[in-house]
């Protein structure tokens, strides 16, 4: 499972990204074979699953949860 967490600095989203990337790696730790967090300009914070958007702050206007991943993932 790779993971990318795509945030915009200036809308405060640094640490809910970061927050988010410890929640993932608490639950699925060894199905996570790489976790990017990558500063962005859009202004949002993306959830990428395997090369495809899971969850966008600018389209649902909440912040990522694990149901997001769990949705999109085969992993257990």
């Amino acid at each position: 499972m790779e993971i990318t967490i795509q945030y915009n600095v200036e809308r405060g989203f640094e640490a809910p990204a970061l927050a988010f990337a410890r929640r993932l790696f608490a639950v699925y730790d060894e199905a996570i074979t790489s976790l990017a967090l990558a500063p962005a300009t859009a202004d949002d914070l993306a959830v990428y699953l395997d090369g495809q958007l899971v969850h966008s702050t600018s389209e649902t206007g909440r912040l990522p949860k694990l149901a997001d991943i769990e949705g999109a993932s085969s992993e257990p």
